[in-house]
């Protein structure tokens, strides 16, 4: 009995990764406005839904994070004499 090969390909949803380093300039703008509401709760973790808002925060702090640190650690396997000027992501930092 023949069987058809079938080519598997694994494909990731376009959301996962930043296309180009416009995209990764751009996408900074949420990373930070997320980093900023998630420093916004804290010292007011005083119930149960405010904790888990806060972790609902941090995961979407991850998860764009994620994004820039995918992007930028293949734009550096790609190219490692690539001397574009790279913006450094700031971190607030609310004391």
């Amino acid at each position: 009995m023949l069987r058809h090969k079938r080519r598997c390909s694994i494909r990731r949803p376009p959301a996962l990764l930043l296309q180009n380093s416009a995209d990764e300039v751009a996408a900074r703008a949420d990373l930070n406005a997320a980093v900023a509401e998630l420093a916004r709760s804290r010292g007011q973790l005083n119930s149960a839904q405010q904790l888990f808002s806060a972790l609902q925060k941090n995961d979407s702090v991850q998860t764009l994070f994620a994004k820039h640190e995918r992007y930028l650690h293949l734009r550096c396997a790609q190219n490692r004499k690539d001397n574009a000027p790279a913006m450094p992501i700031r971190h607030s930092n609310p004391t």
